[in-house]
């Protein structure tokens, strides 16, 4: 990539408005052949809705778009794919029932008369070729998509990218759900597409990752462009401060809490999907953590103590009682709360307020005889907002509309307004900012701080040895190795992980 490189893409002076907010604000930003360019920003910099206004799915209000110097109007996605730009989204646009071919080359089938029919031959030999280009040769053609790993179905997107000659490439957290080997494959196709000239806006959370495979990078914040600067001059701290605004000081450690008496202890859990005899226990104040590869089975651990999937074998105690736990209902009743993974699908009413959510696990406090007290409602989850300092307009503001770390931390309001005492968290951070990721490990320990237990999950090794007293290493759904206190680092959990 040369300075004097024309570009493959320029916005310039981009502004967005949705009723009462200013999305972007006159934002210039270009992709350069053969470049990896990050773009940066907390939720709710505008990030998402610059790659919608890209990609077609938005319009923005004024600017102008220009592809190898000319101007364009990109009024759908069908404009953005006709002009060589292609969007990888974080969730996944594949059909998962159709096959690998038919998912290459959907909308641009190959027929072998003028009657239409399919020719499939063709169809096989063009999506061979299209995977051969990515040195992918793992993944059969015929294969349904539902078949493949979360790793491959990601390949297989940019290989659709391909089909329709794309010149920019976004991808936007295309490493979520992956473990390290297979983000590691990832960043060789990415660096494959950078070697043919294809432009990459890069998207992501994990500021590592920048560092990787970025060439520069740009950074967003409060809907206006902050800067473009080449990520050889960047260190994290620099990052992170133009992001935020501000420096961010990292908390001191959870462990300044007292580890009381056992809260939790599991005995031998086996599901019939994936645990074989896991063991552990959890005490007040201690923060454990559960790490393992892809299918170790660390979010089945729990969905077994939460009463999501039965347990064939072995039993949950919560504080000293033989406690049954069949489902969620009970676990609530027992002071467990669960934070999903997958917090839009499963941890929020994302059509509800901010308020109804806060309330949803407390309905029984709330309305004891079949109605619920509105003005204590309102009062609680007041309270929560306060303390959790929630950015929202007010309690009656749907939470679909607010930012990825506002919503994650709705769903521990939730459970705080419960008064659980153990909470389960499967990756608490996925999808948060490094700035509300801060403020997310500030609920964890405060938690413990005031004698709540927690099981964390989170693929993020720091996090782990950030936060925890004690990590668990599962491998095939059991118990592999604990890793006490005084040894926790990175490199023993990665070092425990792989040997």
């Amino acid at each position: 990539m040369r300075a004097d490189t024309a570009p493959l893409l320029q916005l310039e002076g981009i502004s967005k408005s949705f009723p009462g907010v200013r999305a972007l604000n006159d934002v210039d930003f270009e992709v350069l052949p053969g470049e990896v360019h990050i773009l940066l920003g907390e939720n709710g910099a505008g990030k998402s809705t610059l790659i919608k206004i890209i990609s077609g799915a938005y319009s923005a209000d004024s600017g102008i778009i220009r592809i190898s110097g000319n101007p364009v109007h990109i009024a759908s996605p069908t404009d953005a794919i006709r002009l060589g730009i292609s969007t990888i989204y974080q969730e996944f646009n594949l059909a998962p029932h159709l096959s690998v071919l038919e998912n290459l080359l959907l909308g641009h089938e190959r027929v072998s008369d003028v009657l239409g029919k399919m020719d499939w031959s063709r169809m096989k030999d063009d999506s061979l070729a299209l995977l051969r280009q990515l040195d992918i040769d793992d993944i059969n053609p015929n294969c349904l998509v539902r078949d493949l790993s979360v790793a491959q179905q990601r390949l297989v997107e940019i290989a659709k990218a391909l089909s329709v000659d794309a010149k920019v490439v976004i991808m936007d957290e295309p490493t979520a759900c992956l473990t390290r080997s297979e983000i590691e494959r990832l960043f060789r196709v990415i660096k494959l597409l950078v070697g043919r000239g294809i432009g990459i806006i890069y998207i992501s959370h994990r500021l590592e990752e920048a560092f990787e495979i970025g060439s520069r990078v740009t950074i967003l914040r409060d809907g206006a462009k902050v800067t473009t600067l080449p990520m050889a001059d960047m260190t994290r701290d620099d990052l992170i401060t133009l992001m935020v605004g501000r420096a961010v000081a990292k908390e001191s450690s959870a462990l300044d809490s007292v580890v009381g008496e056992e809260l939790l202890r599991a005995d031998k859990l086996s599901t019939r999907d994936r645990l074989q005899g896991v063991s552990f226990a959890v005490h007040s104040g201690e923060i454990v953590g559960l790490a393992g590869l892809l299918g170790s089975g660390r979010s089945e651990v729990l969905k077994a103590i939460f009463g999501v999937d039965p347990i064939l074998s072995g039993s949950v105690r919560i504080d000293g009682s033989h406690r049954a736990i069949r489902n969620p209902h009970d676990a609530i009743m027992a002071g467990v709360g669960l934070l999903t993974e997958d917090r839009k699908g499963s941890g929020l009413a994302l059509s509800l307020p901010v308020k109804e959510n806060i309330s949803l696990a407390s309905l029984d406090v709330l309305a004891p005889r079949g109605v619920i007290r509105l003005g204590e409602e309102t009062s609680v989850a007041k309270r929560m907002v306060e303390r959790l300092r929630i950015r929202t307009p007010g309690l009656r503001q749907k939470v679909v509309f607010l930012s990825g770390g506002n919503q994650q931390k709705v769903v521990f309001a939730k459970w705080l307004c419960r008064d659980c005492r153990l909470l389960l968290l499967d990756e608490p951070t996925k999808g948060v900012d490094v700035g509300a990721k801060q403020e997310v490990y500030g609920l964890i320990r405060e938690f413990a701080r005031s004698g709540g237990g927690a099981i964390l999950v989170s693929s993020e090794l720091s996090e782990l040895a950030d936060l925890c007293h004690r990590v668990i290493i599962l491998r095939d759904g059991s118990v592999v190795r604990q890793i006490d206190r005084h040894e926790i680092s990175e490199h023993t959990i990665l070092e425990a992980l792989v040997s």
